[in-house]
């Protein structure tokens, strides 16, 4: 593990953030090493001074509004449904107008009986559902 010296080094933000993001430190590593090894720089110690920049949180808010998933159902081929003369939905909705909002410090809790749609619900929000059956915003 590299000693650390009392010398201080500046880091070249490129998103001009306010603090550096893990890339940039790591991209700044790897900089550092490439001129020690080319012999550009003498020292070999180093000082990431990371309290001094103060972060400003990010204002958050999750927003929802009449989220619709549906969903196409296989058919199963059995005598009864070839001998009557319904015709069974092909598609299944899973969840049918669901708006909400959570802001930045909220507690949120998703309540319902079993079968409901309560993980529907959180998989269609993390994206984790099939592509173009989704409708509303988020």
């Amino acid at each position: 593990m590299p000693r650390v010296s009392a010398e201080s080094q500046d880091i070249t933000l490129d998103g001009g953030n306010e603090s550096p993001t893990l890339g940039e430190l790591l991209k700044y590593s790897e900089d550092s090493d490439q001129k020690k090894d080319s012999g550009e720089d003498a020292s070999n110690h180093h000082i990431l001074d990371l309290a001094s920049p103060k972060m400003q949180p990010v204002p958050f808010l999750l927003a929802f509004n009449s989220l619709s998933y549906n969903v196409g159902l296989r058919r199963r081929f059995d005598f009864s449904s070839v001998l009557s003369r319904r015709n069974p939905a092909s598609v299944k909705t899973l969840l049918d107008g669901v708006s909400g909002e959570a802001c930045n410090g909220d507690i949120v809790a998703v309540l319902g009986s079993s079968g409901a749609g309560k993980s529907t619900l959180i998989d269609a929000l993390a994206g984790r559902v099939a592509e173009g059956s989704l409708r509303g915003s988020v």
